[in-house]
């Protein structure tokens, strides 16, 4: 559990030293969706585990009112039940608020 945590923390650190996906400054440390996505994919992995994770890719992610990242799953063609929603400070890249649709 703590290591993917620790793996997402590396990528946010390792981009906003490379300035790939992160970049810091007025539009926070999480600038961009895909660097939003590999935060919330991390810790929802964490939680619900990588099977049910990985069946509702590709995992998106909009900007909120509060300028925070909502990142969200897809359900699967055909497929009944809930998805995989994760809210991510863009200013530190914190996870603010994860939850699972039934």
């Amino acid at each position: 559990m703590r290591g993917i945590f620790v793996v997402a923390l590396v990528f946010v650190t390792s981009c906003a030293i490379a300035g790939d996906k992160v970049a810091t400054g007025a539009e926070g440390t999480v600038a961009t969706a895909d660097a939003a996505v590999e935060i919330a994919r991390a810790a929802a992995v964490n939680r619900y585990g990588e099977v049910v994770i990985r069946s509702e890719e590709p995992l998106t992610a909009e900007l909120n009112q509060r300028n925070n990242w909502i990142v969200t799953g897809m359900l699967p063609h055909g497929a009944v039940g809930g998805v995989v929603e994760v809210e991510v400070a863009r200013r530190d890249g914190k996870v603010l608020r994860m939850v699972h649709g039934q």
